[in-house]
């Protein structure tokens, strides 16, 4: 099978998402999320602080769809795991019933963390 992945903005390479577990499951009034982030580049193994670029939002009538990019680190990297990095997201309009989706994928998946429905990690 083929994973596509949505082309980002220049300078920017491709990173998974999920909920961070240390916050409440946002609810139908939520307007702000607590996510981690997951570079997908080699990183020498180092969080993504300070790189990572405000998620595309797309609002549909069934789903709030967040693409996240990172910028890379300057340099060779080593290719060990990249810790995830805690991101603030503001919505602009409440959640309500809709679901959330990781658009860095096509179609866009449930926000899972990394190496899920991506198949093989891309060192």
């Amino acid at each position: 099978g083929c994973n596509l992945r949505v082309v980002l903005g220049k300078g920017l390479g491709p990173a998974e998402w999920a909920l961070d577990p240390d916050f409440p499951a946002p609810g139908p009034t939520a307007t702000t999320l607590h996510v981690l982030v997951w570079e997908r580049a080699c990183a020498s193994g180092h969080d993504a602080i300070g790189r990572v670029a405000a998620p595309a939002i797309e609002y549909g009538s069934d789903a709030v769809i967040l693409t996240f990019g990172v910028r890379p680190r300057e340099g060779g990297q080593e290719c060990p795991s990249n810790p995830p990095t805690p991101v603030v997201v503001d919505l602009t309009e409440p959640l309500g019933s809709r679901q959330l989706l990781d658009g860095v994928t096509i179609p866009p998946r449930r926000p899972e963390g990394p190496d899920r429905g991506w198949g093989a990690r891309e060192d």
